[in-house]
């Protein structure tokens, strides 16, 4: 079958202070592309992924001990 893109982790949380989501280094989102109706802390959802499927890459907020990702880093150039 079609090989379907998988979801990506994005290093950002919420779990210090709920709807305020930070980058692991603590400094705030410059850039957000949650999908429409997200974040919805369905379930204390407190990390983000990338959907994968999704032809836009929005984002959606999750729970941080769902099902394993993949994920993105930065790193200095």
């Amino acid at each position: 079958g079609a090989m379907v893109a998988a979801d990506t982790w994005l290093g950002a949380t919420d779990a210090v202070a709920e709807g305020t989501f930070v980058w692991s280094d603590g400094s705030a989102l410059t850039f957000k592309n949650f999908r429409a109706g997200e974040p919805n802390n369905d379930g204390n959802e407190d990390c983000i992924i990338m959907q994968g499927a999704n032809a836009a890459k929005v984002w959606d907020d999750r729970s941080c001990t769902a099902t394993p990702k993949q994920y993105i880093c930065q790193r200095p150039v």
